[in-house]
């Protein structure tokens, strides 16, 4: 806030916009962890998944 006031908002705006593209890089890798130690606690859940999108393949092959 302090350095849009000082320098005017043109010349504030490129720190703003390393600021939000930062925190945005942060929260990816913050859900990409979370969803990793989701998905290794969850091993059953993962292969049902597997195996339902190669069954929905194999499903639109035929149909094709």
């Amino acid at each position: 806030m302090s350095t849009a006031i000082k320098y005017g908002f043109v010349r504030t705006l490129p720190s703003i916009i390393r600021l939000q593209i930062g925190l945005i890089i942060y929260l990816i890798v913050v859900v990409a962890a979370g969803l990793e130690a989701i998905l290794v606690t969850l091993e059953r859940l993962v292969n049902a998944v597997k195996w339902l999108g190669a069954g929905y393949l194999v499903y639109l092959g035929i149909m094709t």
